[in-house]
């Protein structure tokens, strides 16, 4: 989870305890005055309304057996509660508005030349951009002549829907690389694009099905979809998945759309 991510969580969470904290004190001035205080004697409980009058407090005995009095516990009950959980809603309303603003990404590509920077500079689990643009593209070995799609970036592909998919991340400026290798459970895959992040610093997949009409392809697909569910590359998650058919052919719009699920701009 991404600092940004993190602020707007918490952003979240303010206007939540706010809305609640609100809440609380409009029904407050609506129950009965003072606060109940319950004693525990002897297996019994005994309840009383505590008011306070000129620093004076009053203790009415309240006895649960009468409707009137049970009412009043009743009433007084959440009021109790309430009384217990505004403070800690203050304190956090008041702890999450100083922490918030002062919330900083850290980024080694942040830094004028960060981008010379090796993984040592990076956090656990994020991407140094530098070693991840030597990994090399256009390794998967099969069909190699299939591969004359010419795309913005000069890189090569094996269809006109990933020209489509690979001209959309450049024009927005997404760092792609199309066909790395990806060694899972002792097999090799080779993902139609493997992408970095550019809000969390991390790899995400996009695979496109071509061909869903067919029952063997699909198949084949759902097997390795499989393999990456295992091994941590979720549908939804860091994988998005596109599919076409010829009667049904991929559309900018389709990609646009997965673009923005996946918060790449």
């Amino acid at each position: 989870m991404s600092v940004d991510e993190i602020r707007v969580m918490m952003e979240d969470e303010i206007k939540r305890e706010k809305q609640l904290q609100s809440f609380m004190v409009e029904q407050m001035e609506k129950l009965p005055p003072g606060s109940l205080q319950i004693k525990h004697l002897k297996n019994d409980d005994y309840y009383y309304q505590v008011i306070s009058e000129n620093k004076k407090y009053m203790n009415n005995c309240l006895d649960p057996t009468l409707d009137l009095h049970r009412q009043v516990i009743k009433e007084l009950m959440p009021k109790k509660a309430m009384t217990h959980g505004l403070p800690i809603l203050r304190g956090n309303i008041d702890a999450m508005e100083k922490c918030a603003p002062r919330l900083r990404n850290y980024s080694p590509l942040d830094y004028r030349f960060g981008d010379l920077l090796g993984k040592e500079y990076y956090l656990d689990g994020d991407v140094c951009l530098r070693e991840w643009m030597k990994i090399p593209e256009n390794q998967n070995p099969a069909f190699p002549k299939l591969r004359i799609h010419d795309t913005k970036r000069g890189v090569l592909v094996r269809s006109k829907s990933e020209v489509m998919i690979a001209d959309s991340l450049f024009d927005r400026g997404i760092l792609y690389k199309n066909e790395t290798k990806l060694t899972l459970e002792g097999e090799n895959y080779y993902p139609d694009f493997e992408i970095f992040h550019p809000k969390i610093r991390k790899i995400i997949w996009w695979e496109h099905l071509g061909r869903i009409a067919d029952p063997k392809y699909v198949y084949k697909n759902l097997k390795k979809i499989t393999v990456y569910g295992r091994n941590g590359i979720i549908v939804g998650e860091n994988l998005i998945l596109t599919w076409e058919t010829e009667e049904l052919p991929l559309t900018h719009r389709m990609i646009d759309q997965r673009i923005r699920e996946f918060d790449l701009v």
